[in-house]
């Protein structure tokens, strides 16, 4: 921290910083900026004199409120304001002491308050419905909001609870709001088809509430089913010799391509290269993203080409 120089006496010309708000409440997106002159004065009643000559200012700003910009002024000579005015900042709930450094001294700090509401109560931000097979894990984030509903900063540390309630059991998690956040994720793990109830609770603040359901995937089973079709029949238009019947070749595909799909999900899929060895394409296949309806298409239609070599392989094993 530097040495400030001391201020200049009251009855001599001084350099006196005002901002245009000494307080400054925090709105819904944010604190706004505010600006900072800085007048070149005399005397006890802080009369504006126009400047001999040209004075240059370097501005320091003190505190973990916010900042101040530019640091570097100018007042013009014969002129009794800078050129151009400093534009502060807000960071955070706070303060900010700012002090202007010139020749021969140096102008008295002023402070610049950041101030907020308290919270009132928690929300939970977050999607209502999730689809898939097996386990998902949606993120969600616990807010602090005001009385406006608007998001807030903490002013200490806020522990919030998060509880699940689904049809089998509840779980809890324990997510910390830092000072001056508005907010902390939460992951949660939905691992039964269903709904559930999120609850988020803290000490001194109202309860956030939030219904949330867990679908079934039926569009990627479509896809399975469909993917599972098509490479049987490609297999069927292909095969030489006698053909099987076009029930069995499409009930045994769709089943394939419903196996290869839960395989997938499960990450699992390699365990076909121990019923049905193909040269490692299972392995290769594996590789392939299954979260979008192409990849999941693409791996259940070669499924479909090998569906007979796997259904033959998997009713061997269990004779």
């Amino acid at each position: 921290m530097p040495t400030m120089p001391p201020a200049a006496s009251i009855l001599s010309p001084r350099v006196e910083l005002i901002p245009q708000q000494a307080e400054i409440e925090r709105e819904e997106t944010g604190w706004p900026v505010s600006r900072l002159d800085a007048f070149w004065v005399q005397g006890p009643n802080r009369v504006p004199i126009p400047a001999a000559q040209a004075v240059n200012l370097r501005l320091i700003a003190e505190g973990p409120g916010g900042d101040v910009l530019p640091l570097n002024l100018t007042i013009p000579q014969n002129e009794i304001v800078a050129s151009q005015p400093a534009v502060i900042r807000a960071l955070r709930r706070g303060e900010l002491s700012i002090t202007a450094l010139y020749s021969g001294g140096s102008s008295v700090p002023v402070k610049v308050h950041f101030l907020a509401d308290d919270p009132t109560h928690l929300d939970l931000w977050g999607r209502e419905t999730y689809t898939g097979l097996s386990v998902v894990k949606p993120q969600y984030s616990v807010r602090l909001l005001n009385a406006k509903n608007q998001a807030v900063p903490a002013a200490s540390l806020v522990k919030v609870k998060v509880f699940v309630q689904g049809d089998a059991e509840t779980q809890m998690k324990e997510v910390t709001i830092l000072p001056n956040e508005e907010e902390a994720p939460v992951e949660l793990t939905l691992d039964r088809h269903g709904r559930y109830t999120i609850r988020a609770s803290a000490p001194h603040l109202d309860d956030a509430t939030k219904t949330i359901s867990y679908q079934l995937d039926l569009w990627m089973i479509a896809v399975a089913l469909g993917g599972g079709f098509v490479g049987s029949l490609i297999r069927r238009t292909f095969k030489g010799g006698r053909k099987a019947p076009l029930v069995r070749t499409l009930t045994v595909g769709g089943f394939v391509g419903v196996l290869v799909l839960l395989l997938a999900v499960f990450n699992k899929l390699t365990w076909l290269e121990k019923i049905a060895p193909s040269a490692n394409i299972w392995q290769d296949l594996s590789a392939i993203p299954i979260v979008s309806f192409v990849g999941m298409f693409m791996v259940t239609l070669l499924g479909g080409l090998l569906a007979e070599s796997i259904v033959e392989a998997i009713v061997r094993r269990t004779q």
